[in-house]
């Protein structure tokens, strides 16, 4: 097989073809590189039999749609340098289970990893790079993803990013995290519980947070314009400062609480 390599728009292409069946394997000579990483538009789309793919470890994007259709394909770890994947590039890969982002990761683009229904983990590495921002239906219609492992330096997610994935339970959101947009984590009918970590009591309010729980192994006092449930780390320090704590970790009211509500 020849590859072509676009002088203007970077592109690569089998033969002017987006399309090529019935073979598992193909290498992308290091001619197809522009200096920055390996630019693809549809290039190994529908390639049904494709079932690994091992990136160079200079590559910085992967195009749109490039390996759409890989319903072969079980797994990707994609090497540090990687900072951009574009619109539906692993758009409905059905075997795929797991996927490892590299620590320069930037943007995941519209529908880039949507009804991959066999996705279960995903996990993003601490980034070097000062935003990560994750698009609209990035993550779209996975229905067996469960565990997603965010960065601390995710600041956006955009509107049905994690749209009707529902075996997701716990998330957990780091204190980067600037933006939510509408219907993100709609149709996700079984989580449980949602921790936004590092957001200040008054966000927590904003967001329509009507009860804060606030842990404590110090006594911190505490303050928020909602009711506030302080609780301590031990026994010691609930009976010590008992004007400002309400409970200690373990107290069978606590366990009753959680349990009921």
């Amino acid at each position: 097989n020849t590859y072509y390599l676009d002088p203007i728009t970077g592109e690569v292409y089998r033969n002017g073809y987006y399309e090529i069946d019935g073979t598992s394997y193909y290498l992308i000579p290091p001619s197809t590189s522009d200096g920055n990483g390996w630019k693809t538009t549809g290039a190994f789309s529908c390639c049904y039999n494709l079932k690994s793919i091992t990136f160079g470890s200079n590559l910085q994007y992967i195009g749109n749609h490039a390996f759409s259709e890989s319903q072969s394909l079980t797994d990707i770890v994609f090497p540090e340098s990687v900072q951009y994947i574009g619109n539906g590039c692993f758009y409905h890969a059905t075997s795929l289970e797991s996927i490892n982002f590299g620590t320069k990761l930037e943007t995941i683009a519209e529908s880039a990893f949507a009804v991959c229904s066999s996705l279960k983990s995903i996990v993003f590495a601490e980034c070097d790079s000062p935003r990560l921002e994750i698009s609209k239906y990035a993550f779209g219609c996975d229905s067996s993803l469960s565990s997603v492992q965010f960065s601390g330096s995710l600041q956006y997610l955009s509107a049905y990013a994690f749209f009707n994935c529902p075996l997701m339970r716990n998330l957990v959101f780091p204190s980067s995290l600037f933006e939510v947009e509408r219907n993100a984590f709609s149709l996700m009918g079984g989580v449980k519980s949602a921790t936004f970590l590092g957001l200040p009591p008054t966000g927590l309010s904003a967001s329509g947070a009507n009860l804060v729980l606030f842990t404590t192994g110090r006594g911190t006092p505490f303050a928020a314009p909602v009711p506030t449930l302080k609780i301590a780390t031990n026994p010691t320090l609930a009976a010590f400062k008992s004007g400002w704590i309400d409970f200690a970790a373990g107290d069978e009211k606590v366990c009753d609480l959680v349990d009921r509500y």
